[in-house]
């Protein structure tokens, strides 16, 4: 995967400017990765870079393996809803 300052500099050649005028973004980028994409040009351009397509949404969500936390939430209607009415 890229340095963010490598995809400031590609941003350069495709966008002109100057690489600190870039770096902000792909910076913000490299946080995460386990985000989608974003929809701006200069987004869509740092992840093709680094993963070599844009994965969907469903793409990302299919990686997460579930843990045994993730299914002890409380359904929400029991403390919204104490007389049980359905919307």
């Amino acid at each position: 995967m890229g340095h963010c300052y490598h995809h400031a500099l590609s941003s350069v050649r495709k966008w002109g400017g100057t690489p600190e005028e870039y770096l902000p973004l792909h910076q913000w980028f490299d946080e995460s990765k386990a985000i989608t994409a974003d929809f701006r040009l200069i987004g869509e351009q740092h992840v093709i870079e680094d993963l070599g397509f844009v994965p969907s949404f469903a793409d990302w969500v299919r990686t997460i393996r579930p843990e045994p936390w993730m299914g002890r939430a409380q359904p929400i209607h029991k403390l919204v809803d104490p007389f049980g009415v359905a919307a």
